[in-house]
C-alpha cells in the first residue's frame, strides 16, 4: 500500500513560528496578571468606646476589640457603668451615655451614606446627650413611645431622659441646633422640638406636654445636690445610679458591749383603774343639807288680763 505524500502544509510549523507564539501567549498571560480586581469598599465602623472595666461598662454586638477599646462595626450596644460612657463617631462627634444607661446602635452599611449620618439609637432606659454634627440622612433616636427624627442642617446637642411611666425629657439647645420631630408610635401625630426648647412628654403621650421643663433631660452635672444642710442625690433619683451601700456596723472586732435583761410583767390587779374600782371613796360625815327651792318672781299680768279688768270697772263691777 503506498504511502501518503507528506507536503509542505502538512509539516511541523518553522521553529521561529513557534518562538513568536510562544512570546505572544506570555505578554498576554502577564497582562491578565496585571489587570487591577475589583475589591469591596471596607465599612467605616459606627462608632468607637473606650473600655472601662472598673465602673461596670458592657458592650455586645458586631465588634471588635483591640486593647483597650471596642470597635462597633454594622450594629452593637452598650451599657454604661457607674461613670459615663463615651461613644466616639467617625468624623462626626460623641454621644455620651449616662450612667447605668443602655443604648443600641444600628446602621445599615448597604446604604449609608458618605458622611455616616443615618445612625439609628435605640433606648430603653436612663438618658443620653448627643454632640455630633448632622448630615445627608437624618439620625432617629427610638424610645419604647416615640420616634425623634434629628435632621440637618446644625449640629445636633439634643439631650433624652427617661423616667417613670413613659415620661420622656427632650432637650434642642445649642447654638445651631438641628430640626427635631417626635412622633408617637401608638397613637400617632407628631411634635416639633423648637430651637432652645425643653419639653416633657408626661405618660408617653404629645397631648400631655410640660413646655419649658427645669430639670435637664442630660446627665447630672452633679452626683449629688446640697439642700441646705441636706445632700440629695440627684442621679439615684432619676434611676441613673444605683444606690449606695449602706456602711457596715462599726462594731469593732472583740469588744463585748455590756447587755442587759428584766423581765417584764403585768398585773390587772395593780392597774390604777383596777384600784379605783375596789377601793371607792369613803362617804362624807358632813350633814347634807336640802336644796331650797329658788323663790320664782310674781308674774305680771297679761295684755287679755287687762283688759278683762278694763271692761270689768267700766259695767260697774267692783
Amino acid at each position: 500500500m503506498a504511502q501518503p505524500a507528506v507536503g509542505p502544509s502538512a509539516q511541523a510549523p518553522p521553529q521561529a513560528a513557534v518562538q513568536a507564539e510562544s512570546q505572544g501567549s506570555a505578554q498576554n498571560s502577564a497582562q491578565a496578571n496585571t489587570t487591577p480586581i475589583a475589591t469591596q469598599p471596607i465599612a467605616t465602623p459606627i462608632a468607637f468606646v473606650r473600655l472601662d472595666a472598673a465602673s461596670g461598662l458592657t458592650v455586645a454586638g458586631s465588634l471588635t476589640v483591640s486593647g483597650s477599646h471596642a470597635t462597633i462595626g454594622s450594629s452593637g450596644s452598650v451599657t454604661a457603668g457607674t461613670r459615663t460612657a463615651t461613644l466616639t463617631l467617625p468624623g462626626r462627634g460623641q454621644l455620651r451615655l449616662c450612667t447605668t444607661t443602655r443604648a443600641t446602635l444600628t446602621m445599615d452599611p448597604a446604604h449609608a451614606a458618605a458622611d455616616h449620618s443615618g445612625l439609628m439609637i435605640s433606648l430603653d432606659h436612663g438618658a443620653l446627650e448627643t454632640d455630633f454634627r448632622t448630615g445627608a440622612d437624618s439620625d432617629v433616636i427610638l424610645t419604647p413611645d416615640f420616634r425623634i427624627l434629628i435632621s440637618g442642617p446644625g449640629k445636633s446637642a439634643v439631650q433624652v431622659r427617661l423616667g417613670d411611666h413613659g415620661d420622656t425629657c427632650i432637650d434642642n439647645p445649642g447654638k445651631n441646633p438641628p430640626y427635631v420631630t417626635v412622633s408617637s408610635l401608638f397613637t400617632g401625630g407628631a411634635y416639633r422640638v423648637q430651637s432652645r426648647q425643653r419639653v416633657l412628654f408626661q405618660r408617653g403621650l404629645l397631648t400631655e406636654v410640660v413646655d419649658n421643663e427645669r430639670e435637664s433631660c442630660g446627665c447630672p452635672a452633679t452626683a449629688t445636690r446640697t439642700l441646705g444642710n441636706n445632700v440629695f442625690p440627684v442621679a439615684q433619683s432619676a434611676g441613673l445610679a444605683p444606690l449606695p451601700t449602706p456602711p457596715p456596723n462599726a462594731t469593732q472586732p472583740g469588744v463585748v458591749h455590756a447587755e442587759a435583761s428584766a423581765a417584764l410583767s403585768y398585773s390587772g390587779a395593780a392597774s390604777p383603774t383596777a384600784r379605783a374600782l375596789t377601793n371607792p371613796p369613803a362617804a362624807s360625815s358632813a350633814p347634807q343639807t336640802a336644796a331650797t327651792p329658788a323663790q320664782t318672781a310674781p308674774k305680771r299680768p297679761g295684755v287679755f288680763r287687762r283688759i278683762g279688768h278694763f271692761f270689768h270697772r267700766l259695767l260697774g263691777g267692783a
